[in-house]
């Protein structure tokens, strides 16, 4: 049973790291595609890493989280960066302002509570990392209502990138033997 626990606990803490690599890379490029996105909204979980690539180009990133006060270095980290970031709790279910994009850490399955009124919907991009179920029922929202939704399966791509540069070489940050074809064919069995 021990083994089993540690095989686990290894598995979490290999998990733990690929995902602490793939944010930040998801985040930026993502966030390249904003520019120039001004305010950002963050829902669910957000760590520094996720607020600096977030923040290329912004503002205001208004980050709603279900302990405000925990944020209080991410506001830290917004000064540093030169923008205003603003925690909010969960008891604000509403931006007050139509955001230019939300990203959502909110797993699929689970409902979410926030709400956004037609306009910043159809306006705003949502990048949306749940990939299961897909679409998620905050991108079901968003899409009905026009708008433009980037889908997590992209980061769950790159996640399992790094898993087989792992298997391949022990090292996530190794480019593999023809790693394009790699990428093209692991693209092509989630589209």
């Amino acid at each position: 049973m021990a083994g089993r626990d540690e095989g686990n606990r290894l598995w979490r803490e290999e998990l733990r790291e690929t995902l602490a690599l793939a944010w930040p890379l998801v985040l930026t490029n993502f966030t390249q595609a904003l520019i120039p996105a001004t305010d950002v909204v963050l829902l669910g979980w957000a760590g520094k890493e996720k607020l600096a690539a977030a923040s290329l180009g912004a503002e205001r990133v208004v980050v709603f989280t279900r302990t405000p006060t925990g944020a209080a270095p991410l506001e830290e980290l917004g000064t540093d960066l030169g923008m205003r970031v603003e925690a909010r709790g969960r008891d604000t279910h509403t931006p007050a302002f139509a955001p230019d994009a939300v990203i959502s850490t909110i797993p699929g399955g689970t409902h979410h509570g926030y709400s956004f009124d037609h306009g910043t919907m159809s306006h705003s991009v949502l990048f949306d990392v749940a990939y299961d179920p897909w679409p998620s029922t905050l991108a079901t929202e968003w899409l009905a209502a026009g708008g433009s939704v980037i889908s997590g399966l992209e980061m769950l791509l790159h996640q399992a990138l790094a898993q087989v540069r792992i298997f391949v070489s022990g090292d996530p940050a190794s480019t593999l033997p023809s790693e394009a074809a790699v990428l093209a064919a692991m693209r092509a069995s989630i589209s």
